[in-house]
């Protein structure tokens, strides 16, 4: 559950009764993804969520030093199989070249559904940082530990475009266009418990394989 960018915020820790974020197994396994373009809240154009497990969205830059406004289309893709992929497609309109940052910012707070609900709880596991040793980006884990010992995470991997830096858990992307360029950057996130699969359906490799198998899935429905 999002807002109609595609992104979840205001569900930290001193905010554990939003309801948006990315839920498995009765687990948030997500409660932050935000995308900015230099640091600041792209204006939405259009979104849709008709097909259930897939949110496009269509947005643009707010005005910055470096970029006047509406000269960076920004196309979100979102699907959700077994896992959460999503695409993000940048297009320079301008009749100039542009340099400009972009970044995805995550974070989970593993809470369950009871304390999304509002239920408070006397204690809680521990939270684990897991940050990335090299100067390559190439994979971020958000890990948690429950009291029962059972270790929990979400593992986001970077395709295509790696990210420039790692900021906490905000990946960063310095990002330069030539006039009417493009350029796409993906990123999958996978939800274990101990290892294995928080989910039961098997989670594929990219995003363009999760959309073929759940449009062939309602297909044959």
């Amino acid at each position: 559950m999002s807002d109609t960018l595609g992104n979840i915020a205001g569900c930290l820790e001193d905010d554990i009764d939003g309801s948006l974020g990315l839920f498995c197994a009765d687990t948030r396994f997500l409660s932050r993804l935000e995308l900015q373009i230099e640091r600041r809240t792209p204006v939405l154009l259009n979104s849709t969520a008709d097909k259930g497990y897939l949110l496009s969205v269509l947005c643009t830059n707010p005005r910055s030093d470096r970029l006047k406004p509406d000269t960076i289309a920004i196309a979100r893709t979102i699907v959700l199989h077994g896992g959460l992929f999503e695409e993000v497609t940048l297009t320079n309109y301008s009749s100039q070249p542009v340099d400009f940052e972009l970044s995805l910012s995550f974070d989970a707070d593993f809470v369950d559904l009871f304390e999304v609900r509002g239920q408070e709880r006397p204690q809680r596991g521990q939270r684990l940082r897991q940050l990335p040793h090299s100067s390559t980006v190439e994979a971020v884990s958000l890990t948690y530990r429950g009291l029962d010992g059972a270790l929990v995470e979400s593992c986001i991997e970077f395709e295509e475009q790696k990210p420039s830096y790692l900021q906490g858990y905000t990946a960063v992307w310095q990002i330069s266009l030539a006039s009417h360029a493009t350029r796409t950057l993906r990123y999958r996130l996978s939800m274990t418990l101990d290892g294995h699969s928080a989910s039961q359906i098997e989670a594929p490799d990219n995003i363009d394989q999760a959309i073929f198998v759940r449009a062939t899935t309602r297909t044959a429905g």
